[in-house]
């Protein structure tokens, strides 16, 4: 299983990467289905694979992202530059929470402010 874990954490960062790039690219484009698909499908993926080796509290938080991105591709929420900020915000803070999540994996989301801006945006 930690081969499985070790696995996740090397993907993990690439996938990050993704959604910052698809993020940049929504930026120019805040319309474009292929890049907001492309965008959900890497959350959603991220949401999975962290779920999978129980890191629980960061798969809840990225599955609070994959639902406003399910309103997008649901054409239900019409992107804003301040939402892409908001995901970008959300990317950068998961890219920090990757780097202590191997040294304890139960650990929790040390942003209640962003989590709660994300729940709000979810709730629209």
């Amino acid at each position: 299983m930690d081969d499985f874990k070790d696995v996740f954490l090397e993907e993990a960062p690439e996938m990050l990467e993704s959604w910052e790039y698809h993020c940049l690219k929504l930026e120019k484009d805040l319309t474009n289905m292929e890049i907001i698909n492309a965008l959900f499908r890497t959350v959603h993926n991220l949401k999975g694979s962290s779920k999978s080796f129980n890191f629980d509290a960061f798969g809840d938080f990225v599955h609070i992202v994959e639902n406003i991105l399910t309103l997008a591709k649901d054409q239900n929420l019409q992107l804003t530059q301040e939402h892409i900020s908001i995901l970008l915000r959300a990317q950068s803070h998961l890219s920090t929470w990757l780097e202590s999540i191997d040294d304890d994996p139960g650990c929790q989301s040390e942003n209640p402010e962003l989590e709660s801006e994300l729940k709000e945006l979810a709730s629209f």
